[in-house]
């Protein structure tokens, strides 16, 4: 109908009538049209935001001004738009603080590495050390151990020498001088040995303040009048399982050590006391009863670098002097089943603690022990010697002869035993222990498995003994005396034949 309106009107003269240009359906049209634009121009803004979303840009918003359908699809996408604002925010908050955490976990894994690192090289340096000192042991005790057998040689024939000169005072004086000289020989290797923890120890059980408190005297003298000692012993018993001379030669190393720590003077207080370690209780030492003797001096002090090295062999912090002391007692301390401990404080004194397992066995003290001990009388017999070392063997086959023993010379374990066999009429036998082929222990253990009766003794001036050494098997410690010769050979032998007479008495008579 408006075309055909329009037509004509057109028709009269060409133009369309100002009065249907302003009304009639034409100008609804424009509206309509005019609308369709702006929507369309609304949904391009919304494809071009959702567009801008998508890429990751948040900060796009629809504006707020419009209505209808638009205007709802405008609000939910500018909703839309701030949750995932909102979203990425914490995402990236919690990405910091992820990352931050990561950073410091890197630290801390760094540091610990490093810590660890520290700690293994601390222990490689230490097992490296501990290495070195084993190996400067073995050496040292190798050496000692050769060193004891020429001394056996030496003081055995020097003392031999000396009965036959002893009408003539100008040699006994020579003689006498070198066996002195001989006998600090025999420390020296008795303190290397000790420095090796391989001396050759006498255990005997020791009553403990018994043994400080006849040791005062001679420390007051030792010590000089500026230092007061002081002992402290709790009434309860405080016996060990130790060797006496050694113990006694530890605390007076000690008490030496505290008088140069005071050189103004000062007080030394020796003490001991009962105490029972649970397993893991104190590095070193089995769980058990123990006994604690501890030297305290009011002296200098250390601090904790010293105290780690003190007991290091050859350390020392004076101006002279070997080293060896504190590592000395430590490896008595060992080799005794206990322990050195060192306490103490730049300027506040030190306190040196001797731990020794408490001996709880019938065995009486070392008075009652050689209370106990018999005298026997001097008799001859047959000892087999078994000793690979010529110059040993000619020397102890002269202090048994001059004892009126018959002496029968083998040079090796093996050629012992087949003597044996064909000999029934050895008393003692003595070897060394230190031989090739076969040790003096073993050959100890087989004479002990064939014949149980023949008596054995070891001369040896090393602890280091095989696993499975029998610790009762009568010892001689190198180099030993003519004297100390004929009490052991004389009791094992009286035992014996006693043994045999008995064996004898017993059989019954033939028929």
């Amino acid at each position: 109908m408006a075309s055909n309106t329009e037509s004509v009107v057109r028709s009269n003269n060409g133009k369309l009538p100002s009065a249907l240009k302003k009304s009639g359906p034409g100008k609804a049209n424009g509206h309509a049209n005019g609308a369709a634009r702006a929507s369309e121009d609304d949904l391009h803004e919304l494809l071009h935001a959702m567009q801008a979303m998508r890429l990751g840009d948040f900060s796009v918003r629809m504006p707020d001004d419009h209505t209808g359908l638009i205007g709802k699809i405008a609000d939910t996408f500018n909703d839309i738009v701030a949750a995932n604002e909102r979203m990425a925010h914490q995402l990236e908050r919690r990405v910091e603080e992820r990352t931050a955490e990561l950073a410091q976990a890197n630290v801390d894994l760094e540091r610990r590495v490093e810590e660890r690192i520290r700690e293994r090289e601390a222990a490689l340096a230490q097992v490296h050390e501990m290495q070195k000192v084993e190996s400067l042991g073995q050496l040292t005790g190798g050496v000692a151990h050769d060193f004891n057998n020429l001394l056996m040689a030496v003081l055995g024939n020097l003392g031999l020498v000396s009965k036959y000169t002893a009408d003539n005072p100008k040699i006994t004086r020579l003689v006498e001088g070198a066996i002195r000289a001989a006998e600090r020989g025999a420390i020296l290797t008795k303190r290397m040995l000790a420095f090796a923890r391989g001396q050759e120890l006498k255990p005997e059980i020791v009553d403990v303040p018994k043994l400080v408190g006849g040791m005062v005297e001679m420390l007051r003298h030792s010590l000089g009048p500026e230092i007061e000692i002081v002992t402290e012993f709790r009434r309860e018993q405080l016996t060990t399982r130790v060797d006496p001379n050694q113990l006694e030669l530890a605390l007076l190393n000690l008490a030496l050590n505290a008088r140069d720590a005071m050189p103004d003077g000062g007080k030394l207080v020796i003490a001991g006391r009962r105490e029972t370690i649970a397993a893991g209780d104190m590095a070193g030492l089995a769980a058990g009863h123990y006994i604690c003797v501890s030297e305290r001096d009011t002296g200098l002090g250390m601090d904790e670098a010293t105290i780690a090295r003190a007991a290091e062999p050859f350390f020392t912090t004076k101006g002279a002097g070997t080293g060896l002391g504190l590592s000395i007692v430590d490896g008595l301390m060992a080799q005794s089943g206990g322990a050195m401990r060192i306490k103490s404080r730049l300027g506040c004194g030190t306190t040196i603690e001797l731990w020794l397992p408490i001996w709880q066995g019938a065995e009486g003290t070392a008075d009652e022990t050689r209370r106990r001990r018999r005298s026997t009388r001097p008799s001859a017999y047959n000892v087999l010697l078994v000793e690979d070392d010529e110059m040993v063997a000619a020397g102890t086959t002269a202090m048994l002869e001059d004892l009126g023993h018959i002496a029968i010379e083998v040079n090796s374990a093996a050629a012992a035993l087949k003597f044996l066999e064909t000999n029934a009429d050895i008393d003692v036998v003595l070897t060394d222990h230190a031989m090739p082929g076969m040790s003096g222990s073993e050959l100890a253990r087989r004479i002990r498995a064939l014949w149980p009766d023949l008596p054995v003794v070891l001369a040896t001036g090393y602890a280091n003994l095989a696993n499975g050494f029998d610790p009762q098997l009568p010892r001689l410690s190198k180099p030993y005396k003519q004297q100390e010769l004929a009490d052991l050979i004389s009791a094992l032998g009286a035992d014996y034949r006693q043994q045999l007479a008995c064996l004898v008495h017993e059989q019954p008579a033939a028929e």
